[in-house]
């Protein structure tokens, strides 16, 4: 009788790990859980972060092409301009 009594022990002390183990289990799925929503989470905000400085970058780049733009449009101007007085002076030497 002493075998059974002391697999009866063994037996109760598996169930006693085992359910600690399941509960120790459950803890980690909800921390994993928890954990990978809030990396979720934060991937969206780096993602919209993201998107904002792409589209401020992007009308700051298409603001200083305009203005580049503009000074090669005046540089273009002068030129003709310049390029107009001299046919002119030289059309009237002739």
């Amino acid at each position: 009788m002493d075998g059974i009594r002391c697999s009866q022990i063994n037996l109760d002390d598996l169930y006693v790990e085992t359910d600690a183990l399941q509960d120790e289990l459950l803890k980690n799925q909800e921390k994993y859980i928890e954990t990978t929503i809030r990396a979720k989470t934060v991937q969206m905000e780096l993602t919209l972060q993201a998107t904002e400085l792409d589209k401020k970058l992007n009308l700051k780049n298409a603001k200083e092409m305009s203005v580049a733009a503009v000074k090669m449009q005046k540089e273009f101007e002068e030129e003709t301009a310049e390029l107009e007085k001299s046919m002119a002076k030289d059309n009237a030497t002739e």
